[in-house]
Formats: C-alpha cells, sequence, structure tokens
C-alpha cells in the first residue's frame, strides 16, 4: 500500500509491516467491527487494517495535528473517508465511552539515552515526540495503553502494539499486571518486537 510520510510523521519501517502482514484474525474471535489506531502518525497500521477488515470503522488517532495532516492525505488517497476517521486526541485523556474490539497502536518507545545509537537521518527528519520517552519512564504509553483497553475493549477484543525490543519481558510484565494475557512476537530478524495482548475473562 502506498504512503505519503514527510518530517511531521516517522517512516513506517519493517516492524509495522511485519505486524500488519501477520494479519489479526488469528488473535481475534471474530472480525473487528470497530478498530482504534493509537499514535496513527501517517495513519499507515490503521488503514490497511481498513483493507484487511473490509466492514470494520477505523479510527486514526494522535496528538499532533501537524501529523494528522498527513494522515488526512493518506485516508482521503485510498479513498476510505467513508469509515475511516482521525482524531486529534491526547492518548491520556481520549474517547470516554467509546468501544473497539481492536487496538493498534506503535507508540514512542525510544529511551532518550538511546538517541546517540540511532542514524543521523532519523534524528534530524524524523518527529522526536513520535519516537521518544524518557528515560525514568520508557513503558509510559503502553501502561496508558492497558489501562485504556481495560475500559475501552470489548469483551473478546485485542491490543496489537509494537515494542521496544530491549524490553521484551516488563512489557509483558505491565500488561499482565492489568489482567492481560499476552504473546510476545518477534520480527524477521529474530528479535522481541511486537505483543498481543487480551484480557482473561
Amino acid at each position: 500500500l502506498p504512503f505519503a510520510v514527510d518530517e511531521r510523521v516517522i517512516i513506517p519501517r519493517s516492524p509495522i509491516a511485519e505486524m500488519i502482514m501477520t494479519g489479526f484474525e488469528p488473535w481475534c474471535a471474530s472480525e473487528p467491527s470497530r478498530v482504534l489506531d493509537l499514535c496513527t502518525g501517517s495513519g499507515c497500521i490503521g488503514i490497511a487494517c481498513a483493507y484487511a477488515f473490509e466492514s470494520a470503522e477505523i479510527v486514526l488517532s494522535d496528538i499532533s495535528p501537524e501529523a494528522l495532516q498527513v494522515t488526512d492525505a493518506n485516508i482521503a488517497q485510498h479513498k476510505l473517508g467513508y469509515r475511516v476517521s482521525a482524531v486529534e486526541s491526547d492518548l491520556f485523556e481520549m474517547m470516554p465511552g467509546e468501544m473497539f474490539q481492536l487496538i493498534v497502536s506503535n507508540p514512542p518507545y525510544i529511551a532518550q539515552a538511546e538517541s546517540g545509537e540511532m542514524e543521523q537521518h532519523v534524528l534530524n527528519y524524523e518527529p522526536h515526540l513520535a519516537l521518544f520517552v524518557a528515560d525514568n519512564d520508557p513503558l509510559i504509553f503502553y501502561r496508558k495503553i492497558a489501562a485504556f483497553g481495560i475500559t475501552h475493549l470489548k469483551n473478546d477484543g485485542v491490543i496489537f502494539v509494537e515494542i521496544n525490543q530491549a524490553l521484551g519481558k516488563e512489557t509483558i510484565d505491565l500488561f499482565a499486571s492489568f489482567g492481560y494475557q499476552c504473546v510476545l512476537k518477534k520480527d524477521m530478524q529474530g528479535k522481541d518486537r511486537m505483543i498481543v495482548a487480551k484480557i482473561i475473562s
């Protein structure tokens, strides 16, 4: 699928593509009717879900109005405005009462201390808001996503997130502390990169 990207959003990378290609069907009890893509950026994950689930309503959420300009352009490019919408929303204060069967996210997860190991073109041309978290709380977004899922995920719902490869166990433990059953998935390079989480009923 083609997507427009520029300095307002991070460039989609292979773990995101793998997340999409893996397919969500093995983890969902039924095809989701409502999907939420948190920290959507370009909208690539949520728009891919729109193609995977042809009758689903897709909500794309991001805190950055600049990123959402790119999101809107991609929604228009794929002619999906009739069932895909983008909303500006802080992950920490959003969507009271709305329920979803699938929540997907590639949130910021790179600790500031790791910035020295990154390629210069990433540091210079991709938004740091979408990349970095504080060294003293690297799992802040996963904690918020896990808490959000407790009140906004339907009974058979699933959370699917990309993670920091160095914090696989810690991220699993965090979701488990909220009552989720988790599966840690490796990428094509054998690195811990994705987590599937379901609430234990």
